[in-house]
């Protein structure tokens, strides 16, 4: 339960500062219509409001592990900041679009509500990734398309770092289940290091697509 409750922080950050960044333009008009600023500071707060709300949740993770007494994987925890990055990046790149697009369309803040959870069942939150499509896709060397969506591999690295083993004895079955892809520490920190690169470059589209789309704000608001 303890890497579910992360991995829905993970989500939540993330469909929270996007469905409250989506219509963040059109609520403040009168300030984006009267006063000359970089409008995408206006998505970019809602990303800092949830990452602060993200990190007082993960405190009192991190407390309640410690009180139970689990440790983490202490030489994954190295990943997370790399990780946390790249979720910061995407989220600010996904707010920043949709705020710029709901101005047009103004109906974006209830697909984005809609889309947040298609979003949560195609991660593997309160699934396994090894119960899930992804093996399936690897064994036809088509496991790229399941890591499509980014936040996969952000929740897999948090997982690890909670989880600390890559399986677990079932009480049930008294077998050992498999519940995470096991990857050495260089795969993680590689593939971690890649997606901060794509994170990057879809934060820098973002700002394009942002930057084309402001100049008919006023007209459209």
């Amino acid at each position: 339960m303890r890497p579910v409750r992360a991995s829905w922080k993970i989500i939540g950050l993330a469909g929270l500062a996007g469905v409250a960044a989506t219509g963040v333009i059109v609520v403040r008009s009168g300030l984006v219509k009267k006063v000359s600023f970089p409008r995408e500071i206006l998505a970019l707060s809602n990303v800092g409001a949830a990452v602060v709300y993200f990190v007082v949740q993960l405190a009192v993770l991190v407390i309640f592990v410690a009180a139970v007494g689990h440790a983490p994987a202490w030489k994954f925890l190295l990943i997370l900041p790399v990780s946390f990055l790249s979720l910061y990046l995407f989220t600010s790149a996904l707010a920043m679009v949709m705020s710029a697009v709901n101005v047009y369309l103004r109906d974006m803040k209830h697909l984005m509500e809609v889309v947040l959870q298609l979003w949560f069942w195609l991660t593997p939150v309160v699934y396994s990734y090894e119960n899930s499509i992804a093996v399936h896709l690897h064994r036809h060397g088509l496991a790229i398309l399941y890591f499509l969506n980014p936040i996969t591999l952000i929740v897999l690295t948090f997982q690890r770092v909670f989880y600390v083993s890559t399986a677990v004895h079932s009480t049930v079955t008294g077998q050992i289940l498999h519940i995470l892809p096991t990857w050495s520490f260089s795969k993680f920190l590689y593939l971690n290091l890649i997606l901060l690169g794509v994170g990057i470059v879809l934060f820098f589209v973002a700002e394009a697509i942002f930057g084309r789309l402001e100049g008919n704000f006023e007209s459209e608001l």
